[in-house]
């Protein structure tokens, strides 16, 4: 018996530390979020040092615009509630930059559509479906 009590508690103090819950496209407004990194298709992808990467999006219009680590970014969504869809026609700028940014970009803004589950987690936010996982702080 005090076995159990004592695994108890010990899951109790080790789940506990991590937090995470399903948020909506209104805890998305009005914040500008740093691109920290993302997972595609299997790969992952660390923001390159001396490059920028940050989302916002705008609830009224539907539209999301940010820095994809090189060059300027925008689109639109559509708000499915504690779901966000990322439309497939997101446009760029198209400055040249270090190769490092660009791979970030690009593989960035190629995977970067559909329907996303927005999810907090002790470090922040992360979009996430099945082909890509994009943290968020």
């Amino acid at each position: 018996m005090k076995k159990i009590i004592t695994l108890s508690i010990a899951s109790l103090a080790i789940f506990s530390g991590c937090s995470v819950a399903n948020l909506s496209t209104d805890d998305l407004q009005n914040k500008e979020f740093t691109i920290s990194s993302y997972e595609a298709n299997g790969k992952s992808y660390e923001l390159p040092q001396n490059s920028k990467a940050s989302i916002s999006f705008d609830n009224k219009d539907k539209r999301l615009f940010g820095i994809a680590g090189c060059n300027r970014f925008f689109g639109g969504y559509k708000d499915q509630g504690n779901s966000i869809k990322i439309e497939d026609n997101l446009a760029s700028t198209k400055m040249l930059c270090d190769q490092e940014s660009m791979k970030f970009e690009d593989n960035f803004l190629r995977n970067f559509n559909g329907d996303f589950q927005i999810i907090s987690d002790d470090d922040g936010v992360i979009l996430e479906n099945k082909k890509m996982k994009v943290y968020l702080k």
